[in-house]
């Protein structure tokens, strides 16, 4: 399936900093902001970006009016999520998905946000991109290599490649070409089966976690087993699954053991060590933009 790249984005454009999910530290975020600002770009700011309402970024009410109406402000050509967090799912049934789909825009964020660039592609069939966000990643000691394929990915030149020092890691051969979609695998599992996410018929599926013991990746990775994901994705791509392993287990070594037996009786393509996921070096990964993976040598890219 084909689905709708919003128009890129260029300086002087505007730029709105929305909190969809949970709020930001208010020094990360006007460090993120005043970021932006440099580089060129005028910048609008949700309402609710410094609320609390328990864990979230003020009422779900206050939460979705503000998406909705940067969506619809015609001066306003992205939105960027300030941090993710929780509470995401609240959301989701609220969101105007015609209008994303009439008046396609970027929408960068990861984490919690994995949800709602599923449910958009699903819903209004847009492409959004799982990149870095305004306080979590802009604030400070933003990461070159991530902050070059940000901007590259947002202002027509989309690419997605390793650093030279991280090379992929093939755990399965074979070649695959078909629409990205992928996120954090905690924040998506519940998802799998709902009209919130697409059709992932030849699929190549992208993901990554944070914080998750061996025990939960396991039980999630034959989750997607029983679900029946893996009869209908064409390729695997795992990025970084950081503080998920003890000490003693070798994080590619753990994810191999959880792979030997979720993946058992499959043979589309898989590699491991991509650069994405909740780490400063990270690919600008474009949710349901086609790419293809091949094996030999490992490559994973755009098409």
């Amino acid at each position: 399936m084909k689905y709708k790249m919003p128009p890129s984005i260029q300086v002087g454009d505007t730029i709105a900093v929305i909190a969809p999910c949970s709020a930001a530290a208010e020094d990360k975020a006007l460090k993120g902001i005043e970021y932006l600002r440099d580089k060129g770009f005028i910048v609008k700011t949700a309402d609710n970006l410094f609320e609390q309402s328990g864990h979230m970024a003020g009422s779900d009410e206050l939460r979705i009016r503000s998406f909705n109406e940067f969506w619809a402000d015609k001066d306003v050509k992205a939105l960027f999520c300030v941090r993710g967090g929780y509470g995401i799912q609240r959301i989701l049934p609220k969101i105007d998905y015609d209008l994303i789909s009439d008046i396609p825009k970027i929408l960068v964020g990861y984490s919690d946000i994995s949800a709602l660039s599923s449910a958009i592609l699903a819903k209004s069939g847009v492409i959004t991109f799982s990149g870095p966000m305004v306080a979590s990643d802009m604030s400070e000691n933003f990461d070159t290599f991530s902050e070059e394929l940000l901007w590259r990915m947002l202002m027509g030149h989309p690419l997605i490649d390793n650093p030279q020092e991280q090379p992929l890691i093939v755990y399965k051969k074979g070649n695959a070409e078909g629409n990205i979609f992928g996120g954090t695998l905690t924040v998506l599992l519940p998802y799998f089966g709902t009209s919130y996410v697409p059709d992932l018929e030849g699929a190549i599926l992208v993901l990554e976690d944070v914080g998750e013991n061996i025990g939960r990746l396991d039980r999630h990775f034959h989750h997607l087993r029983y679900q029946g994901i893996f009869d209908k994705i064409s390729g695997l791509v795992l990025g970084e699954f950081n503080d998920c392993f003890p000490e003693e287990i070798d994080p590619i070594d753990g994810l191999k053991s959880i792979l030997d037996s979720a993946l058992e009786g499959y043979d589309f393509p898989v590699v491991m060590n991509f650069a994405y996921g909740h780490i400063k070096k990270r690919v600008t990964l474009p949710i349901g933009m086609r790419a293809k993976l091949i094996t030999d040598p490992p490559n994973f890219s755009l098409i």
